[in-house]
């Protein structure tokens, strides 16, 4: 692929971070996780927030999306907390794993609501995760969100899927088995 940049995903499981070691690995950008469900703020968030813009890395931060949990209290729990600024890379939603028996409907339904209520309040479209094979199996191959940039989690030779054609690609994370100075584990 041409015209690409490296950067990373962090977490709660990744600490502690070293991101100032990234320049030097040639990378450009870090994701973190801010939120999860409609309770968990991230203990290490605001720490790797400040620690990128210190970098002078590109940084944004996502929401993991729990199933069980009302999308309207998941959405205001994030955008209390996520600390937007300006220049950041766009809010992004995690999408994957058991949907707790809803229907790709409901499933849809309730990216919608985090989606949107995201997208109003920092005015801008969310970036949306997930796999070829969970957009396949829980979202029945939607095309309901192809306004919105993907960050596609696809360990093969290329991203095959959600259809490129239709969607805004963003990121292709091609592993979650790399490492890098600085950041402790994969």
């Amino acid at each position: 692929m041409s015209n690409t940049v490296e950067g990373i995903d962090v977490s709660d499981w990744q600490d502690p971070c070293d991101l100032s070691q990234l320049v030097g690995a040639n990378m450009h950008f870090v994701y973190a996780k801010a939120t999860d469900g409609a309770g968990y703020v991230a203990t290490t968030y605001k720490q790797k927030q400040a620690d990128a813009y210190a970098a002078g890395l590109m940084f944004g931060g996502y929401h993991f999306f729990e199933w069980a949990d009302d999308p309207t209290a998941q959405a205001e729990l994030f955008i209390a907390n996520v600390g937007m600024q300006r220049g950041n890379l766009p809010p992004a939603l995690d999408c994957e794993g058991d949907t707790k028996g809803l229907g790709a409907g409901q499933c849809i339904q309730a990216m919608e609501t985090w989606l949107t209520m995201v997208g109003d309040a920092f005015g801008r479209f969310p970036v949306i995760y997930m796999s070829p094979s969970f957009w396949a199996d829980s979202l029945a191959s939607t095309d309901g969100f192809t306004g919105h940039p993907l960050w596609v989690a696809d360990y093969n030779a290329l991203p095959k899927a959600p259809n490129l054609d239709l969607w805004l690609p963003m990121i292709w994370q091609y592993t979650s088995k790399g490492t890098v100075d600085g950041i402790p584990g994969n």
